[in-house]
């Protein structure tokens, strides 16, 4: 059975991380490597997972995001923007008042 969208994206920081990094266009192995700071063989498995997934497609060892890919990616930023936001003192922000906030604002 295969994994949903949400788990391919955000249950592994390695392929969560290829998706953020191809977001700037087509990258080689090596560079996807190097940047990632990881190994050939730990970071297949997580490409080959994107790749059933229709996220990433590949060409002579270069890698894309696919057009599904990168209407995710685009949102998935987002999203990781605010969670770094909260997640940095989720206690505080939790027990703040924050309705005060106009509603034009909150979708940005």
């Amino acid at each position: 059975m295969m994994k949903s969208l949400i788990d391919v994206v955000f249950m592994s920081e390695k392929r969560k991380d290829v998706l953020l990094l191809l977001q700037d266009g087509t990258k080689e192995m090596k560079v996807i490597l190097e940047t990632l700071n990881t190994t050939r063989q730990a970071l297949l498995p997580q490409i080959r997972i994107l790749e059933e997934h229709h996220l990433v497609t590949d060409s002579d060892d270069t890698y894309e995001l696919t057009t599904i890919g990168k209407l995710i990616v685009n949102d998935m930023v987002s999203v990781l923007s605010i969670l770094n936001v909260f997640d940095v003192d989720v206690d505080y922000w939790g027990t703040r008042n924050l309705d005060f906030i106009p509603s034009h604002l909150l979708r940005r």
